[in-house]
């Protein structure tokens, strides 16, 4: 059970722009889109770090995270109209983000030509109803310079993990 935007046809030839606009069968978009149910990638992994974010600050978390990553004002407002709704509607939240090569595990990813940095990154949330412990994340930094592609995502689990204080 998939979704596609514009429609995927075993991948996406598309002409990549300066300016980050692509072009597909004669029609510009400023990303590709696409939902599928796969695996709990949380429930698979039992997070020791990650965090406990409170949906009354979800904005400000976003916010926060995707500059020190390195996201632009637009990736940003993308990124969080998408995901902040989300996490605002759950009183608190697990939070754990998985980039680069860890996101090969969910969908396969290659452009050609390459990038001279291909960056993806990948929210896992689920809404917690205690109080948990995690280790903060050590995020990364992208750096903008060249031809940069950015990938990014995310996945609503029902996780729950089992170290409470």
């Amino acid at each position: 059970n998939a979704f596609y935007y514009p429609e995927y046809n075993n991948g996406w030839k598309v002409l990549a722009q300066p300016d980050g606009t692509l072009e597909f069968e004669g029609e510009r978009f400023n990303y590709l889109f696409w939902e599928a149910n796969v695996r709990d990638h949380l429930e698979e992994i039992h997070p020791q770090e990650g965090f406990i974010v409170a949906g009354k600050e979800a904005i400000s978390f976003l916010e926060e995270k995707l500059i020190s990553v390195g996201f632009t004002s637009e990736e940003r407002a993308d990124f969080i109209t998408f995901w902040g709704p989300k996490l605002a509607a759950n009183e608190h939240n697990l939070v754990r983000f998985e980039w680069n090569e860890s996101c090969d595990k969910f969908a396969d990813l290659s452009i050609s030509p390459q990038p001279d940095h291909l960056y993806r990154f990948y929210i896992f949330m689920s809404e917690v109803d205690g109080n948990y412990s995690l280790a903060p994340q050590i995020l990364p930094k992208f750096s903008r310079e060249g031809f940069v592609a950015l990938e990014w995502g995310g996945q609503i689990s029902d996780y729950q993990p089992k170290n409470s204080l």
